[in-house]
């Protein structure tokens, strides 16, 4: 116990004696943070077209995203976050994940399908308010384009999200 009040009495005493910060060192701090959060964690809400939902989608970001239409680069991941008021309840929820390549809609690869595995919590009940996090990983192989994808959540009693989106792939 006494050398832990000496400790404190060294930390206070070296405190007392440092010099205060100006305004102008501490803007320029904040400002810093703030240009490496912009950096990277670019993270916004994207625009979506709805294809028949029925849950209410409260929110929904893209990270990283900067512009309108999200660009992606190949071989890195993409996290969708959402916020979303449950339409049913369902013991079970699955996520489907196609992607328009040359006109034709192509399951994503690699894309988890059974939410209940990390994303959200199971059984889901009608009127709760629900967020996650999916993660989709843009294969290093797939080809520069601009395309949409379309992602569905779907429960036990059908269909609870529809939503379609453009995309760009670096």
């Amino acid at each position: 116990v006494l050398a832990l009040q000496r400790c404190t009495y060294s930390t206070l005493t070296r405190l007392k004696s440092s010099k205060p910060r100006s305004p102008t060192s501490m803007i320029r701090f904040l400002a810093t943070i703030l240009l490496f959060g912009l950096a990277f964690g670019q993270r916004r809400e994207f625009t979506y077209e709805d294809c028949g939902s029925k849950a209410e989608i409260v929110s929904a970001e893209i990270e990283p995203c900067d512009s309108d239409p999200c660009v992606f680069k190949r071989g890195s991941n993409v996290k969708i976050h959402f916020t979303l008021v449950a339409d049913q309840d369902s013991d079970t929820v699955q996520l489907e994940g196609k992607i328009n390549m040359w006109g034709v809609l192509i399951p994503i690869m690699g894309l988890e399908r059974d939410m209940c595995k990390g994303v959200v919590q199971c059984p889901v009940k009608k009127g709760e308010t629900y967020t996650g996090t999916l993660v989709v990983s843009v294969p290093s192989f797939a080809p520069s384009m601009e395309s949409h994808v379309v992602l569905k959540i779907i429960g036990k009693e059908g269909e609870s999200v529809c939503a379609k989106t453009p995309i760009l792939i670096k």
